[in-house]
This record gives C-alpha cells, sequence and structure tokens, in this order.
C-alpha cells in the first residue's frame, strides 16, 4: 500500500522534480540491540577462555526485530532532520524547505527522495551519511519496477519488465513474437 502511494506520488507530484534513490549499506547494523541477545560464534571464532556465547550489540539480518528497530532508528533521524512521517503511509516522510516541498520514502534498506531542488537532494543524502553508510543514485529503478524520466522531467514511465519477463518464462512465453498492438498480428 505505501508503495503504491509513493510510484501515484512520482507521477502525481510535479513532474519536473528531481529523484534520487538511495541504500543503506548494512542497514541492519546500524539498529541497536538492547535485548540481551546472545549467538554461539562460529567455529574456530577464539573465544576467552570460559566463555562460549558472545552478546549482540547489533540488529542483524534474519532476526526477528531487526526491521522494527531500524525502522525506529531512521524515523528518529529523519524526525531531526525536520521530515514529519506521513500518519496514511508510513516509511514515507515530507519536510518542506522554504516552498520546496521534499518527500522521502523507505522500504527497508533503499529510499526515494524528490524534491525540486537538486541540491536539496544531495544535502540530505550528506546529512545521512553522517549516520549511516549511504550510496546514492538518479532514480532508475527501485523494488523491481524501472522508473524512466525524460533529460527534462516533463514525462515519467514506471513499469515492472523484471516480472513480466518472470512471467513470460513462468508459462513458457518467453520465445513469443511480441506485437505493439493486436492489430499487428
Amino acid at each position: 500500500e505505501t508503495l503504491m502511494t509513493v510510484l501515484c506520488s512520482l507521477f502525481i507530484i510535479e513532474t519536473l522534480m528531481h529523484r534520487i534513490q538511495f541504500d543503506f549499506s548494512g542497514a541492519f547494523l546500524n539498529a541497536e540491540n538492547d535485548k540481551g541477545q546472545h549467538v554461539r560464534p562460529p567455529p574456530g571464532y577464539p573465544m576467552p577462555p570460559g566463555t562460549d556465547l558472545l552478546e549482540l550489540l547489533r540488529a542483524l539480518y534474519g532476526m526477528k526485530d531487526s526491521g522494527r528497530r531500524l525502522c525506529q532508528l531512521l524515523k528518529e533521524c529523519l524526525c531531526k532532520m525536520g521530515f514529519v512521517e506521513c500518519p496514511s503511509a508510513k516509511c514515507s516522510f515530507v519536510k518542506s524547505a522554504g516552498n520546496e516541498p521534499i518527500m522521502l520514502y523507505v522500504h527497508v534498506d533503499d529510499g526515494i527522495v524528490q524534491s525540486i531542488s537538486r541540491k536539496v537532494l544531495d544535502d540530505i543524502i550528506a546529512k545521512l551519511s553522517t549516520q549511516f553508510k549511504v550510496t546514492s543514485e538518479d532514480l532508475s529503478w527501485h523494488l523491481g519496477w524501472k522508473i524512466d524520466a525524460k533529460d527534462d522531467r516533463s514525462w515519467l514511465k514506471i513499469f515492472c519488465p523484471a516480472y513480466v519477463d518472470s512471467m513470460l518464462q513462468r508459462f513458457n512465453m518467453a520465445d513469443y513474437n511480441s506485437v505493439a498492438t493486436p492489430a499487428d498480428h
């Protein structure tokens, strides 16, 4: 539901907006683990004598509440940056820089941020980079969706070729000839 809200906002909000996709590297490791959980070390890991468990200080991929912990950490960080979480679309945040609306959406460790000003976007990524390891680039793919925009940002197209290709493979239709319209057949 939130993803569809974001994808729709890419169309509805001004087409003149700049859009950046970003990724948090090792995202879950940023969230602290305060539950006192312990794990056995891998074979051969040097341990102090009399110790056979390690305490987890950080959340790990696969832990039951790692996603929640990361979400809380991101929300806290974004709120400090002046963003407000949208009550109807969790993990979607808005902020205003003067008269410029800024929209930010996060799904686990991937996100999109959009604004009229490219400098505003670069500043946001720079601020996020002070707390997280972040990579970013102009928006082109997000969660399997291909997003194309004209260079002057006068139009935007969203489609999912990977999903279509997987469906064609699944139903043994990958080698079928395609036609632009049924009338061409």
